[in-house]
């Protein structure tokens, strides 16, 4: 007599929903991507109770495509179908877009997934500037939500690389004239170092989180420019301009006394020279008149 044993296994569960293309979070996504998307069930799809929505609009029910979209439908080996949705035209480029999939197993056993994708490019640090001393911009690709969240100061950090010495942020400012950038305030830092500024948190005007993988920009505090130059020009209202110009890099290390000291001696010499040319006599430094030099 023969014997039997039978293991029985009971499916209590619905449908199992993965997207294929786009995946969940994806980005960059084309405006007329289609959408794809896989059903399976160990005990088996029910076809007719497979529902589809691409942002609230019904795009399949009933085993048939809805609203202008066109719906591909093939068995695949999980027991269940593979879905290939083109909508009717171009999903609104630089927007989160919403996938909500309804479907049963033949025990009418039911599943609901929801998920979303982004349209374009999300947002992202592109670079920062240091337009003057003390002050960084860094710029994003398209405009953010300036709220609380975008002032906080923690959402900002800046990292030394190399020997560059540590430089400390002091606010966080916004600017409607200036929609895609912030404006930091800072201390410290070396001339000529190099740092990374890394931005967190931050969102664009949909609410779209700044993408970590393209949050953090490199830049460089440059040397004095022109415009930190001091200049001191020498006129004469007698004879005219003298044509020249002494120039002193003010620097933090220098003090003040020694800055205006070295403007003085360039004053005194020029002065000097001017007056051997003419045949002037030539003042000693204690003011009394001395005699013309030869």
């Amino acid at each position: 007599m023969a014997i039997f044993s039978f293991t029985t296994v009971t499916d209590t569960t619905g449908p199992e929903i993965v997207p294929e293309s786009p995946l969940a979070d994806a980005i960059e996504v084309g405006v007329y991507s289609p959408i794809r998307l896989a059903i399976g069930d160990g005990t088996g799809v029910d076809l007719a109770t497979v529902e589809l929505y691409v942002d609230g609009v019904q795009v399949y029910a009933s085993s048939a495509a809805q609203s202008g979209a066109t719906v591909a439908v093939t068995v695949n080996t999980g027991n269940g179908y593979d879905f290939e949705v083109q909508l009717a035209g171009a999903m609104s480029a630089g927007s989160v877009h919403i996938v909500t999939v309804y479907a049963s197993d033949t025990l009418a056993q039911g599943s609901t997934f929801l998920y979303s994708f982004y349209t374009g490019i999300s947002p992202r640090l592109v670079a920062v500037d240091n337009p003057v001393e003390g002050v960084l911009i860094p710029r994003f690709n398209e405009p953010m939500t300036q709220d609380a969240t975008f002032t906080l100061l923690t959402n900002y950090t800046v990292t030394p690389q190399g020997s560059a010495e540590a430089l400390v942020l002091l606010a966080v400012e916004a600017s409607t004239t200036l929609p895609d950038a912030a404006t930091l305030t800072f201390e410290g830092g070396t001339y000529g170092g190099t740092y990374e500024l890394t931005v967190i948190g931050v969102t664009d005007l949909l609410g779209t989180s700044i993408d970590t993988l393209n949050n953090t920009a490199t830049f460089t505090l440059p040397l004095p420019t022109e415009a930190n130059i001091s200049r001191v020009h020498l006129f004469d209202t007698v004879w005219g301009p003298m044509g020249m110009t002494q120039r002193v890099i003010k620097r933090r290390t220098v003090d003040n006394l020694v800055v205006g000291r070295s403007i003085a001696m360039a004053v005194e010499e020029q002065l000097t020279i001017r007056l051997k040319r003419l045949g002037a006599a030539i003042p000693y430094r204690g003011g009394k008149e001395g005699k013309n030099r030869t």
